[in-house]
């Protein structure tokens, strides 16, 4: 964060941002052996030792991405990179925080993980229509496939049968919800895309 706030600051070379790049690839390797290896051992979700430097590492990762774009420089790389450590992150705290929380079952810390994805992949999507970015999109569209994917997992792998058509049927509200979310929004910005082209080319 530094390294890229300091050629930032000293208008440096673009090419010089490489070395920023770098140390964020040491620190993604760092974030994985950690997140595999170490955690707190606190009952608190998300307030804990563990969690706090993973997501100032991913936020640090995601405006280091934004700063690269705004010099013109590629950041698909980078900003695809945070967001899937983002998602790893909230599944190894939900984990740990199962792990220390014997109340917590196996079903339930699945659960709080498909909301916590479903709720990244409804950011990124708007995200992505506001700022007219296709990654965006396309990265938000993949982790919400990959919601319903696990929501029905935990539906597959339950005996009980209550449990599974509540599954089945939240996997279904999901995808209609998504649908008329993208269709809605979508339709709006383009028009304002398209409304606002047309006024600058009278």
């Amino acid at each position: 964060t530094i390294t890229t706030w300091a050629i930032v600051r000293l208008s440096l070379e673009k090419n010089t941002l490489v070395l920023a790049w770098f140390a964020y690839a040491f620190g993604a390797i760092v974030f994985i052996v950690a997140a595999v290896t170490q955690g707190s051992e606190s009952t608190l979700l998300v307030f804990n030792t563990s969690f706090i430097p993973g997501a100032l590492f991913v936020a640090s990762t995601l405006w280091a991405a934004i700063v690269s774009r705004r010099m013109g420089i590629p950041a698909g790389v980078m900003e695809t990179g945070a967001h899937i450590l983002l998602a790893s992150l909230a599944v190894s705290e939900l984990d740990r925080w199962h792990n220390n929380v014997k109340a917590v079952t196996d079903y339930v810390a699945m659960a709080l993980t498909s909301a916590a994805w479903a709720v990244q992949a409804l950011g990124l999507v708007w995200s992505g229509l506001v700022t007219r970015l296709k990654l965006r999109r396309i990265l938000g569209i993949v982790l919400f496939g990959a919601t319903v994917l696990m929501v029905v997992f935990i539906g597959f792998t339950q005996e009980d049968t209550t449990f599974r058509v509540i599954a089945f049927g939240a996997s279904g509200v999901m995808l209609i919800g998504a649908a008329i979310f993208y269709q809605r929004f979508s339709a709006v910005l383009l028009r304002d895309e398209e409304n606002s082209d047309a006024s600058e080319e009278t």
